[in-house]
């Protein structure tokens, strides 16, 4: 079947009867035979005798002519050959995972050999073929979809790259399901690095060459009986047998150099002992060059602790206070009598009201009250009636399952603690209980109206044995966690994590430096500001609080299951039956008639040529 993409070429056919015309009617003259052309004119017949194509010269030319017309015509109008059913309509899965950026032993990486096995399989495919791609990342997304420009799928494959990510092809497959439930007539080729034992509606090109690759696992510091540090971590190796070198960076000076003997797949502990008091940042690297080098760095970040933060104390009785706080380790306690506070008082992160109600809360930090007798409208409570206890009575440890309760109820014991009188209130805002008398609660903590962190005990501690109880301590201390949580939870995360950066009074902006160099500012709007983690590297985390910058660091490690150099799947497919629909070929012989109409024209040239000379 021949279709022809410009068929108003063929309008060109029409100077075949203008040229017979010309021909038909171009002057004939006569020639006269004189006497003293004779001998001349024996001689030509003798030459036409032995060249007889002479005598049609003239309808050469004018076929030569024709046939130029013909297929100049052609030629404008582009002639398509359809051969029927030869054609495929090919779909490319490309996966994007970390682990196809491992390289072999000539440095070409598992990704471009995928993407040159693209190359090959359309270079051979039938002009006419369909061909799209989907890019497995972690937002797979179709990036050619049916061109039949085989120049436009190259192009397509010029610019991409492998992410940080772990394997993806869940994502992608999810998607080509979508395309393949409409119509299942795609051939469809997925190229990884894993090896999958059953397969459906899927070709597999696994493009993992053998390689060997080693990761470190785990990485943890120890103080010895001198605080000196000791790192304690494992490696591994996958692909075969290596003798690893690795070596320990503390402050990024290296401070040994150690080798240790791996075998494939099996995980080998190695132990870095120093006579190093404090750090800043440690890391273990492997030094050779394996397979896959994202994986060949694990490193640990001291970062500043937030524990020292300016308080307010208000009481005429501070003193069980203030020594709590200087044994956690706060040494900016100021503390001012209950005569002396105004909303003047402004610019700290935790404010203490010891037996005393202030009439308005202060709307920028974290709040504790010990008996408010007076409601406050930001408070969360409403105070009934006070109760006293003759004998004394003992507070209950109240069961919880929130994070919140647990993190304030950690090494809690919660017995023996009692307390002879105490301020009867009703909660009207959710708040986490931590200890009840007689259903009452007795210590609790909540997000007040201007969402600060809110802690409230109905007694006064010098109305309570908790002072003198196992509990005092520990309880504090995780009071003040809450209250003034640390900025970071970790320093160490694995990719796709996401960063919970605990937002503290006074923080007026979180600028976060990625490994890319781009940075981004993260919603503080909350107590915790978010962001995951899709680089391997080193963040930097920036909180400007009270104007003053405070930088923290965190690295973000590769996911261990891209570090293996051959991973075993179970199952891989697309639900639906193959439809085996083929299309046709398209065969384009433009070039091959332009070659044609030249040789044509060469020939017709060399006629007059001939005629003329």
């Amino acid at each position: 079947m021949i279709n022809f993409l410009h068929p108003l070429g063929l309008i060109g056919l029409i100077g075949i009867p203008i040229v017979i015309i010309i021909y038909l009617i171009k002057n004939k003259y006569n020639e006269k035979v004189i006497s003293s052309t004779y001998i001349w004119n024996l001689s030509e017949k003798f030459l036409r005798k032995k060249n007889p194509i002479h005598k049609i010269n003239g309808l050469l030319s004018l076929i030569l002519q024709i046939v130029s017309i013909v297929f100049l015509s052609l030629c404008i109008a582009r002639p398509i050959v359809s051969i029927k059913d030869n054609a495929k309509n090919y779909m490319f899965i490309l996966d994007s995972s970390l682990s196809m950026n491992m390289k072999d032993g000539n440095e070409t990486t598992r990704f471009n050999r995928a993407k040159e096995k693209i190359k090959e399989i359309v270079k051979d495919s039938k002009n006419g073929s369909y061909y799209s791609l989907i890019y497995a990342s972690d937002n797979s997304s179709l990036l050619i979809d049916k061109t039949t420009n085989k120049e436009t799928l190259y192009n397509g494959l010029l610019n991409l790259q492998t992410t940080d990510l772990p394997s993806l092809l869940d994502n992608a497959l999810q998607l080509m399901q979508q395309y393949y439930s409409d119509d299942s007539s795609y051939d469809v080729y997925v190229l990884t690095d894993k090896d999958y034992i059953n397969t459906n509606n899927v070709s597999i090109i696994n493009v993992s060459n053998n390689e060997i690759n080693s990761a470190i696992t785990s990485l943890k510091i120890i103080y010895d009986v001198n605080n000196n540090i000791n790192v304690y971590g494992n490696i591994i190796t996958y692909g075969g047998d290596l003798k690893a070198n690795i070596s320990l960076y503390i402050d990024d000076e290296k401070i040994e150099t150690i080798d240790i003997d791996t075998y494939k797949d099996n995980e080998i502990e190695f132990i870095f002992k120093t006579n190093v008091l404090e750090y800043k940042k440690i890391a273990v690297v492997i030094n050779n060059n394996d397979a896959l080098i994202e994986d060949n760095s694990y490193i640990l970040y001291n970062n500043e602790n937030s524990s020292t933060f300016k308080t307010l104390i208000v009481s005429d009785q501070p003193t069980f206070l203030k020594n709590i706080l200087k044994v956690i380790g706060n040494k900016s306690i100021s503390v001012i009598k209950p005569s002396e506070y105004s909303e003047a008082n402004k610019g700290y992160s935790l404010y203490i009201f010891d037996a005393y109600t202030p009439s308005i809360l202060p709307d920028d930090g974290s709040v504790w009250l010990f008996k408010a007798n007076n409601n406050i409208a930001q408070g969360g409570f409403i105070v009934q009636n006070e109760v006293n206890l003759a004998s004394g009575g003992e507070l209950t440890l109240k069961n919880g399952t929130s994070a919140t309760y647990k993190s304030l109820t950690n090494s809690i014991i919660g017995k023996n603690i009692f307390v002879s009188k105490y301020q009867k209130y009703t909660l009207y805002s959710d708040a986490t209980i931590l200890f009840t008398y007689n259903n009452d609660p007795m210590i609790f903590a909540l997000l007040n109206n201007y969402n600060n962190r809110e802690v409230v005990f109905s007694f006064d501690l010098h109305d309570s044995n908790f002072p003198l109880s196992l509990d005092f301590v520990p309880l504090f201390q995780n009071l003040v966690n809450y209250s003034i949580p640390n900025f970071l939870e970790k320093s160490n995360y694995t990719i796709n994590e996401t960063l919970n950066v605990n937002v503290l009074p006074f923080t007026e902006i979180i600028r976060v430096n990625m490994p890319n160099n781009m940075s981004k500012l993260l919603d503080i709007s909350s107590n915790i500001a978010s962001l995951a983690l899709t680089e391997i590297g080193t963040y930097e985390i920036i909180a400007n609080v009270n104007g003053t910058d405070k930088s923290f660091y965190i690295f973000v490690q590769s996911d261990l299951s891209e570090s293996k150099t051959n991973e075993i799947i179970e199952s891989i497919s697309l639900e639906g039956e193959d439809n085996n629909k083929h299309y046709d070929e398209k065969y384009d012989g433009l070039l091959i008639l332009t070659i044609f109409v030249l040789l044509v024209f060469l020939i017709d040239w060399g006629v007059y040529v001939y005629e003329q000379h």
